[in-house]
């Protein structure tokens, strides 16, 4: 049995995804498809817009054979991390051959080109890195600037855009741990990644979650009618769920002393004086992340952070959960495709007492951060708490 694996977010799943998957399948003849979800939070630093159960559903009925969740300690983090732990997930996977993706250049052999090049920085890259940041750009940009300044401007170009930087960090993960996966691209169509409009059946994601946000549901073309309706009924006000979860998380900060808030990850520079400051007068996630947003800091980046106190996300535990294995959540199942259970090697969950089977502390120390963030999901969305081991296996 040969399996093609899909790392992804579907928040919410629609047309270009459908299209992937089909792609996909056709061009491997895969035995089965299995999708590495991001659970209930999402690397923009938000709760997803749809229940992670929800988009499973959604994924069952559209092409995946099997559908396990990407740990929240690699979900809600940059590209390099979210790449590299969904990449460890899948190779717990037995008879993985491809790994299938996105991209804006849809050419593998340039994105191969680039990872090959990228994976493992010269020092005189990184010093041009940094003297990029202290010109006071993001990372993603100063990267970008460096790999022009060093290597041209067309390897520079490709690791400007954002699937292309995803691309190149899964490929430099499976060369990094010498996968026998080969990876595979689409080039996306339709929409640009941060395009708010509704234009046609290719939208994205991000003109989607405006129009479910927007109660829209009739505009939207870009996903079959039948996903329209499942995420109808599944949908909880967004805007209620992103104030509660504000709510939350900005009283942990101001509840916190700067000395605090530097044990957790990503808090550096004295970035937790700036938010510090700023949770004085701003009341909102996306109010706080914009006054403190900087050239250097992104919107996304600082999000990410603000959850980091409240689901205990330290620079230690990122440091571990980079290191011990990866535990694997199934989320769903196809019906007939149950026999992909076995090709599960360690660490993996499909009911509570799979977790006395997992006996490395560094993995159950990142399991539970992602109970935590389920629990931390049920409260904004007013459920009942212990979704992580109360919902169960989607059996589809």
């Amino acid at each position: 049995m040969k399996l093609a694996a899909i790392i992804c977010e579907y928040n919410p799943m629609h047309n270009g995804h459908i299209e992937h998957i089909r792609y996909t399948k056709q061009v491997t003849k895969c035995d089965g498809l299995v999708c590495v979800m991001s659970g209930n939070f999402v690397q923009r630093g938000e709760p997803s817009i749809l229940d992670k159960y929800t988009r499973t559903r959604a994924a069952l009925r559209y092409g995946a054979d099997m559908v396990v969740e990407l740990p929240t300690v690699f979900a809600i983090a940059g590209a390099d991390i979210f790449a590299d732990g969904a990449v460890r997930v899948i190779n717990q996977i037995k008879n993985v051959n491809w790994l299938s993706f996105g991209s804006e250049s849809g050419k593998i052999d340039e994105l191969m080109h680039a990872a090959q090049i990228l994976k493992t920085e010269s020092p005189e890259l990184k010093k041009t890195i940094k003297d990029c940041l202290n010109m006071g750009l993001s990372y993603p940009k100063a990267l970008s600037m460096a790999v022009q300044k060093k290597y041209g401007q067309e390897i520079g170009k490709l690791a400007s855009s954002p699937n292309n930087i995803l691309a190149i960090e899964y490929i430099k993960a499976l060369i990094r741990h010498k996968c026998a996966i080969a990876p595979i691209t689409l080039k996306r169509i339709g929409s640009n990644y941060n395009e708010t409009e509704l234009t046609g059946k290719f939208d994205s994601a991000s003109a989607i979650r405006l129009a479910v946000e927007n109660s829209s549901w009739n505009k939207i073309t870009s996903a079959p009618k039948d996903l329209i309706k499942l995420y109808e009924d599944n949908y909880y006000d967004f805007d209620k769920l992103t104030q509660s979860l504000s709510d939350i998380c900005l009283f942990n900060i101001i509840n916190s002393s700067p000395k605090e808030l530097k044990i957790f990850y990503d808090f550096k520079e004295g970035i937790e004086n700036r938010i510090k400051s700023k949770v004085q007068t701003n009341h909102t996630f996306d109010d706080v992340a914009t006054a403190v947003k900087t050239k250097r800091y992104t919107l996304a980046r600082l999000k990410r952070m603000l959850l980091y106190p409240t689901l205990k996300i330290t620079k230690e535990l990122m440091n571990t959960s980079k290191k011990c294995p990866p535990y694997i959540n199934v989320l769903g199942i196809k019906k007939e495709k149950k026999g992909l259970l076995n090709l599960l090697t360690q660490n993996y969950i499909t009911r509570k007492k799979d977790v006395r089977k997992i006996d490395n502390q560094d993995t159950l120390n990142m399991l539970n951060v992602n109970i935590l963030a389920d629990d931390l999901y049920c409260q904004i969305s007013q459920r009942n708490k212990g979704m992580f081991f109360g919902h169960g296996m989607i059996v589809y």
